[in-house]
């Protein structure tokens, strides 16, 4: 099968369109951190406190669990906070650094990375994508608006959704290698990155990355005419889990000594649903209705 011509050979085509991607997707963003009105985004105010606490912490106790900072909202159990994360990455990244705005802008350029890396190995290493297609379709990943409009509002603990490509990657070499210590390797790798999305505060996201998990899952079993990645994903999955069990039981005894609960805007047939839906698009909506399930919401607060 004779290879196709590029401009450069295949490599360097490959490291040179991929460095001119993401210089213009951080030469984009990066100046936004802060904006040119010495801004950040609004839920930046929350979570570098984390991070600020989390490198005093490390400081003085190195690795030891933080349960609690008496240093945010006048004193918070940390650890089991579902969205703390102060074994990750980025909190490493804070610890490094001194300079907050850097510790940011070098934290948004890794999981730049992450993305576009892990789609490209994605697409071109286990599907085996055209060169040119498979870095289309890390570009079209790295720019996507979840991604960019959750960092940029600060939502940091969101964002390891990038790391879905990059699991799924390792996933799959786990059941394409042929050597056993490269099989091994692979479930070690997308275990831990499993129990990275826990620890890095993503926990309230699970549901949303297992639903972009499971698709490419069945897209690969139909690629390879092969249901037994389930059974690979089933070990990655538990030993991540179990990687992650100390902050996912933390995370459910305090959620469970707090709970909350929010009454669903409830109709009582389908045929209130149907006039609902009708009256607020074409004539006048119920606003006493929707009103008093929004209300409630807010019962708990007050």
């Amino acid at each position: 099968m004779k290879m196709k011509k590029y401009f450069f050979d295949q490599k360097s085509t490959v490291v040179v369109i991929s460095l001119v991607v993401l210089f213009v997707h951080q030469l984009i963003f990066q100046k936004l951190f802060p904006t040119s009105r010495g801004l950040l985004g609004h839920d930046f105010q929350q979570i570098m406190n984390y991070f600020i606490f989390g490198k005093f912490w490390f400081d003085k106790n190195f690795l030891s669990i933080p349960w609690f900072t008496p240093t945010i909202c006048c004193g918070l159990p940390f650890f089991s906070d579902p969205q703390s994360m102060f074994y990750s990455i980025p909190q490493s990244i804070f610890i490094l650094f001194d300079d907050p705005i850097l510790s940011i802008k070098l934290t948004f350029l890794f999981y730049s990375l992450i993305a576009y890396l892990g789609m490209f190995f994605l697409t071109k290493k286990v599907f085996n994508f055209d060169v040119l297609t498979a870095i289309f379709c890390s570009a079209l990943f790295l720019f996507n608006g979840f991604f960019i409009s959750r960092f940029l509002s600060g939502h940091v603990t969101y964002v390891s959704y990038v790391f879905v490509p990059l699991y799924c990657f390792f996933l799959f070499q786990s059941f394409d290698e042929k050597k056993f210590h490269k099989k091994v390797f692979g479930i070690i790798i997308s275990s831990i990155i499993m129990a990275n999305f826990f620890h890095s505060g993503s926990g309230p996201i699970m549901h949303i990355i297992l639903a972009s998990i499971f698709p490419i899952i069945i897209i690969y079993s139909f690629y390879k005419k092969n249901l037994k990645i389930f059974y690979n994903f089933g070990i990655s999955f538990l030993f991540g889990i179990l990687i992650a069990l100390s902050k996912i039981s933390s995370s459910l005894y305090l959620l469970k000594n707090l709970p909350r609960v929010y009454p669903q805007s409830e109709y009582v047939s389908t045929f209130h649903f149907l006039i609902s839906a009708f009256k607020s698009i074409f004539t006048k909506p119920d606003l006493e209705f929707h009103n008093s399930n929004i209300s409630a919401m807010f019962k708990f607060g007050l």
